[in-house]
This record gives structure tokens, sequence and C-alpha cells, in this order.
């Protein structure tokens, strides 16, 4: 009885592995999602761990590597499972930081455990290598567990209420497992891996459910963003169509709107914005399209508020540049550490530029030079009082090309044309000017780009 109760948890946890692992692969191929790639990889890893353990059906020859590879296997889907669980419960979403460090506790578990497969092998010793285990490589398991469990717990995650009960139940069957294998218990009256193929049954299939809840949560996502895509993209055409309206009146500010909206949005920024969404949408990316999508919402609805401005206050400029920033550098995969610096004695209310004008010169900086750093991509936009001037200054780390004749390039020409005929317009209309100047440095081909606006126009101290 006792041999046939490890016979049948056998053959139900390898048909189980295998069905899971198949689905979680063809879910992989068809959404491109490294949840699932990494899922049936522990999937797989784990069933090579188990494949031998029915010596009824199967007998693999015992020998010193078998022996030890029995041990390494599980320092490997140790490994795969700890992607699995930062993937599953959305992990690097709430904490993006961290990705670096978890790649570096990854390498020194798969390093250590390498060495002491290699070694343990030229030595012959397997009772070496399941005191490294044992002391030494579940330990560090464990440790990684309770911090990531601590730092999920802080934040609100639908899948933890599938992954924690899953891992619990993991932790102490294959606890129990290990357990009774170095420390037989006459009494129990069942082999000791049966506990590690109930554990993997009872989590793989609250995983299962996880998984099957996240799919569809994929779903009903996907069909928000083309439902706000729709909309967002219906409230910028009716207000072109109302600005377009307008383009018989002779006023030359109002003109100026329609080409500052038209031709510094609509012509590549809009654009490249949908492609970004689409792109999102085609790799299944839902929650980076949503986030994508909702961000791009706020700055449409900034450039429509102000649309009918002549002048707006800095801060609601600043705000827009953030929105605009924070775009762009999902465009550019996070890449870009962009340092907002504004002087506390200025009140940024009391301070009226050209609606809109700052975005293309912040445009300027990534898409002509920010864009080809290979290295961290460094932004700063800096406020402050110098010589009863406010100077907004933009400085990057860009590489700066010679020879630019594409399309996005024209594109950021006539986006600054556009922002030199707002200021020009402006200076024809105050007595205070506004200036502005570019540079070019030599030494890393830095850009800096300073408006500076005298103190007499409306500055409040």
């Amino acid at each position: 009885m006792v041999f046939e109760l490890h016979i049948f948890l056998w053959h139900i946890t390898m048909a189980v592995l295998f069905v899971y692992g198949c689905i979680s692969m063809a879910l992989f191929f068809t959404s491109r999602r490294n949840l699932f790639l990494f899922y049936s990889l522990y999937l797989f890893l784990l069933s090579i761990y188990i494949f031998d353990k029915n010596s009824y059906t199967f007998q693999i020859p015992a020998n010193t590597f078998t022996k030890i590879f029995n041990w390494y296997i599980q320092v490997i889907y140790h490994v795969a499972y700890i992607w699995f669980s930062v993937s599953f419960v959305n992990y690097l979403t709430h904490y993006p930081g961290h990705r670096k460090v978890i790649k570096q506790y990854s390498y020194i578990l798969l390093g250590l455990g390498s060495i002491m497969f290699v070694y343990t092998l030229i030595t012959a010793n397997v009772d070496l290598y399941i005191d490294y285990f044992t002391y030494i490589h579940v330990p560090l398991i464990i440790l990684g567990i309770i911090y990531g469990i601590y730092k999920t717990l802080l934040v609100k995650e639908p899948m933890t209420s599938f992954y924690f009960p899953g891992l619990i139940s993991y932790i102490i069957f294959s606890l129990s497992a290990l357990y009774l294998t170095l420390y037989p218990d006459p009494s129990i009256t069942f082999e000791p891996i049966s506990y590690l193929y109930i554990g993997i049954l009872i989590e793989t299939s609250l995983f299962a459910i996880g998984i099957g809840y996240y799919t569809q949560q994929i779903y009903s996502k996907s069909l928000l963003v083309e439902k706000e895509l729709n909309t967002a993209q219906n409230e910028l055409r009716e207000k072109l169509r109302l600005q377009l309206d307008q383009t018989e009146l002779e006023n030359t500010i109002n003109k100026l709107k329609i080409n500052s909206l038209q031709g510094q949005m609509n012509s590549h920024f809009i654009f490249n914005i949908l492609n970004s969404i689409k792109t999102f949408i085609a790799e299944n990316n839902q929650e980076a399209a949503i986030n994508f999508l909702n961000k791009y919402a706020k700055l449409v609805r900034e450039y429509l508020k102000g649309s009918d401005l002549e002048t707006n206050d800095l801060e609601d400029e600043i705000n827009t540049v953030k929105l605009y920033v924070e775009l762009e550098n999902m465009r550019l995969n996070n890449s870009l550490d962009f340092k907002l610096n504004i002087s506390e004695e200025l009140n940024l209310r009391s301070i009226k530029i050209p609606t809109h004008v700052l975005i293309p010169f912040i445009e300027n900086s990534i898409w002509k030079g920010l864009f080809r750093q290979k290295e961290q991509k460094f932004l700063s936009l800096d406020i402050r009082k110098e010589n009863n001037m406010v100077v907004i200054r933009i400085e990057d780390n860009g590489i700066y090309s010679a020879q630019e004749s594409s399309r996005n390039n024209l594109n950021l020409v006539k986006s600054m044309q556009v922002a030199e005929k707002k200021i020009d317009t402006f200076n024809k209309s105050n007595e205070d000017k506004i200036s502005y100047y570019h540079e070019l440095k030599e030494d890393g081909g830095i850009q800096k780009l300073e408006v500076p606006i005298p103190s007499s126009f409306k500055i409040q101290i």
C-alpha cells in the first residue's frame, strides 16, 4: 500500500506538470509574456527532478553524477521559480529598482550551486553537496522568499491571493519531504517524497487558477485599452476639428495655437504615441498599454486645456513637461534619468510663459541627442532666479550627430519653429523679451539650453 501511494502520486504529479507546462508554453508563444515562460521552465525543471523518483516504472542508474545532479537540479528550478514568482505577483511593477538585485541574487544561487556541483563531481563527495544544499542554499532561498513576501505584502496586488497559499503549501510539504529524507521517521508509513508531490499538486493547482484569473484580466484590460484609446482619439479629433474651424480668423495668436496643436503634436508625437500603444497591445502587454494610455490622455487634456491660452502659468507648464517626459521615458524603456530642480524662492504660479513652449526644447534634447546615448541617459530641468531673471535651463548628456535628415528630425525642426514663433509673437506684445539659445559641448556632446525670463515679467518671490 505504501508503494502504491507513492506511485499514484508520482503519476498524477507528472501528468499535472506536463499539462500545465504545455499550456503555459502555449500561452507564452501567443502572448510573449515572461510569466508563462518562467512558469513553463520551472515546471520542466521540476519534472526532470521527480522523473526518476518512481522506481517501479523507471529506474535511472544511481551513480555519483545522478546523485549530485538530483540536488543540483533543485537549485536551478528554484531560480526559475524566483523569476516566475516575481512575474506572477508583478513585483517589478511596484519595485522596478529591484531588478538588478534579483539578478545578482539569482547569479549567486546559480554560481554557488554550479561551483559546488563541479567540485563535488571531481571529489565524488555526494554528502558535501547535500550539506551545501541543506545548510547554505535552502537558508538563502528562505531568506529571499521572506524578504519578497514582506515587500509584496506592502502593496495591494490581487495575484497574491493565489500565490501565497500555493507558496506556503509548497514550502511546508517540500521541507517536510527534505527533513524526512535526511532524518527518517519509522512511524511515517509512506515515502517522504510523497510530501513533495502533495505540495506540488496544491501549489500548481492554485497557480493554475491564478494564471486563469490573470489571463481573464489581460482580456478585460485589452478591451478597456481599446475603449480608452478610441475615446482619447475622438476627443482629440473633435478638439482639432473645432480648432480648424477657426482658421479663417486673422488672429495671429489663434493661428499659432492651431499650428502648435497640429504641427507640434499631431504630425509626429501623436503618431509615435499611438504606435507605442499599438505595440504594447500587439505584444499583449496590456498593463503597460493602459499605463501609457492614461498618461497620454492626461497629456492630451493638458494640451487641450491650454490650447485656448496665449500664456500659461509656469507651474502648469512644468506639470505638462513631466507628463511628456514620463511618456517618452516609457518609449525609451525607462532608461532616462530625469531630474527637476526648482528654486524654492520662486512662485511658479506668478510666472507666465507662452503655452506649451517648453516641450519642443525637451523633445529636442531627447530625440536629437539622448536617444543615441547607450549609457545612462540624463536630463535635467533647472529653474532658478539669476540676475533678476528666471532662468529655465535644460541640460542632457546626449550624443549629437551633424547629419540629421530623418523625418523625425524634420518634425523636430518644425516643432522648434512653432516654439520660436510663439516666443517671437510674445516678444512683439511685451516690453520684456524672452531669449533662448542652444549650446553643444565638444566633450561628450552635451546640449545646454536656457530660457531666461525678465524679472519684471510677473515674478513674485
